[in-house]
């Protein structure tokens, strides 16, 4: 009996380093006629003279991007079949090449003519825009071809027992239709039984080495657990002659840690379960970043801090700023500054109760600058003493609830938030997932957010924040 991807991928016609050979050949087209096309566009009626040069110019331009392209590993098999997640790589490969290809102009003096100039800028957008449209559309080329067991990788896996199960599971699948299995292999098979998840097992050690004289392997999963480790040295040994990437298959225990990744630490290879966000430089710059807006942000908000603070003492007793004890980093609680919005008799300093959209313990300022984000602006100065970040997760307080339950006991990585300052604003927010969090969804969401935030973390990131923050407040009529 032959498992779904066995069948699926008897009638392959072409390998996966053929598919990443067409990338190579599909970026060189793409590039050499998007410079082309930029020459001819920006050049006009210029003097015929011009065209040869601008003819190597563009086969020059094409070698020097798929050069580095290539030395940005950009051609692995799951950039080619995956260029949404590798967008940063993709473009900055281009940047890289724009770059390279300018100082080259320069120091050859060619790049002294104005038409020089603009086919180099014009080149730079036309290209990388028809390089993101031709990847992403040869990556459904394959996946159609890979659904249709047109195109695939032979995978071997030894092991019948949980850890294969748990490999299985996760190689198999729509998301992975070039994987197709082409046998599992275990000497215990005898008493481990003759199917692991309707793949057949197809005998021992002996029988493997048969298998791969006749057959082409890509790719060999150890899935046996890690404490064997005399039977490990054992396989890898007799698994030397045959031609394929041989992989120790994940631990279970590993493979249900999400972000566990192996790292070299100081001539040992660890397990990292967990990474440290925004830590060395990219610290220093992100401290300089919350220092410098929220100085500018309170500087030229003043006016509008000043008459918000009257609007407020005018309409009821009270305070003019509410101060909050939340969780801040490290899990510490701190005190979170905002304009009083509520009846101050009427104040919920713990949040037991979440304020709602026709709340009546709020005033009618409060509604205003609940609607218009204003109340939050106070934590500017929380930034400024070190405790809140412009961009991050947004503080909760210490008894908040989604659906009767506290955040913490609905999504067990909540805790992980804590890991860097809590924002101002953050990507939750311009996302969609601001106001209150009357389900249990809400806060998953929010904190799966929070989450992305923390791994990607960037400069360029906080900036697209920032501005969709800034475009929220102009069209959203949600309460904060």
């Amino acid at each position: 009996m032959l498992g779904e991807s066995e069948r699926r991928g008897s009638g392959a016609s072409f390998s996966e380093p053929i598919a990443r050979g067409v990338q190579v050949f599909l970026d060189f087209a793409v590039i050499m006629l998007s410079s082309m096309g930029c020459w001819m566009v920006v050049l006009g009626e210029q003097e015929p003279a011009s065209f040869q040069r601008y003819i190597v110019a563009s086969l020059l331009a094409a070698a020097v991007a798929v050069s580095v392209l290539g030395f940005g590993r950009m051609y692995e098999f799951d950039v080619v079949t995956e260029p949404q997640s590798h967008l940063r790589g993709l473009v900055g490969s281009q940047v890289a090449t724009f770059l390279g290809l300018l100082f080259l102009a320069f120091s050859l003096g060619h790049a002294d003519g104005a038409f020089s100039r603009k086919w180099a800028y014009a080149f730079f957008v036309c290209s990388v825009s028809t390089l993101l449209f031709e990847r992403f559309l040869w990556a459904r080329v394959i996946y159609a071809l890979a659904s249709r067991g047109r195109i695939c990788r032979n995978v071997v896996i030894i092991g019948a027992g949980e850890n294969a199960v748990t490999l299985l599971r996760s190689l198999v699948g729509p998301h992975n239709p070039w994987v197709r299995i082409i046998g599992i292999f275990d000497d215990r098979h005898r008493r481990m039984g003759d199917h692991v998840e309707g793949h057949q097992v197809q005998g021992g050690m002996s029988e493997l080495l048969e298998f791969a004289k006749s057959e082409r392997i890509d790719d060999i999963f150890v899935a046996l657990p890690w404490t064997a480790e005399m039977r490990l040295f054992e396989i890898f040994d007799t698994l030397q002659a045959i031609p394929a990437n041989l992989h120790l298959s994940p631990e279970i225990v590993s493979s249900r840690m999400e972000r566990a990744s192996f790292v070299p630490y100081f001539g040992i290879t660890a397990l990292r379960v967990s990474k440290k966000p925004i830590e060395g430089w990219n610290y220093v710059m992100k401290w300089a970043e919350d220092k410098l807006i929220a100085l500018l942000a309170i500087l030229l908000l003043s006016p509008l801090l000043f008459v918000t603070a009257i609007a407020i003492k005018l309409e009821s007793k009270g305070p003019v700023l509410f101060r909050q004890s939340r969780y801040g980093f490290n899990n510490k609680l701190i005190e979170v500054y905002k304009f009083r919005s509520m009846y101050d008799e009427a104040r919920d300093d713990n949040a037991e109760v979440q304020t709602t959209k026709s709340d009546s313990r709020v005033t009618r300022v409060g509604k205003f600058i609940r609607r218009t984000s204003v109340d939050e602006l106070p934590q500017l100065f929380n930034v400024l003493k070190g405790e809140m970040s412009i961009v991050g997760p947004r503080p909760h307080a210490t008894r908040t609830k989604a659906a009767g339950r506290l955040f913490e006991d609905v999504v067990k990585e909540y805790a992980a938030r804590h890991k860097i300052k809590p924002g101002i604003t953050g990507w939750a927010q311009v996302n969609g997932w601001r106001g209150e969090t009357d389900t249990e969804d809400k806060i998953k969401r929010r904190v799966e957010c929070d989450i992305y935030y923390m791994e990607n973390w960037s400069i360029l990131m906080d900036i697209e924040i920032l501005l969709r923050t800034i475009l929220t407040l102009f069209v959203s009529k949600a309460a904060y």
